[in-house]
């Protein structure tokens, strides 16, 4: 049986807070929810990031797409002492704003938190396991 923590709800309710700030486009309150130490690649290529690439990536998302929708789901989340672990499936739809065209964002990535504490939480890593995507 995997770990749990006493303080999981707290991850739980970080991440849709974090979340809730990116589909409202607050992105300092978006940022707050990731720790200076962040870190995220994508499986199977070179490719990473740190926290400022990831504000570079957030404003120039914000300004190529329109927020249509973003849906997110935990499929799955443990935890190995004060570090938590949340397998997540995202469905993000994007207007391209130079085109009208929407685009369809699928992906799964693992988040994976750092507990500081009283249920507070830290995002420090994203792991991106799989993304799509296709034109409506």
């Amino acid at each position: 049986m995997l770990s749990v923590h006493p303080y999981s709800q707290h991850f739980l309710e970080h991440m849709a807070r974090t979340q809730q700030a990116y589909t409202e486009r607050r992105l300092e309150d978006y940022l707050a929810g990731f720790s200076e130490r962040y870190s995220s690649v994508v499986l199977g290529t070179e490719w990473g990031e740190d926290k400022a690439g990831l504000r570079s990536k957030m404003l120039s998302d914000f300004e190529r797409f329109e927020l249509l929708s973003m849906d997110f789901e935990v499929l799955h989340h443990w935890y190995a002492g004060e570090t938590g672990f949340a397998q997540l499936a995202y469905l993000t739809r994007l207007k391209v704003r130079a085109s009208g065209k929407v685009l369809l964002d699928r992906r799964q990535n693992i988040l994976v938190g750092e507990h500081l504490g009283e249920g507070r939480w830290s995002l420090i890593c994203k792991i991106v396991l799989k993304a799509e995507n296709v034109y409506e």
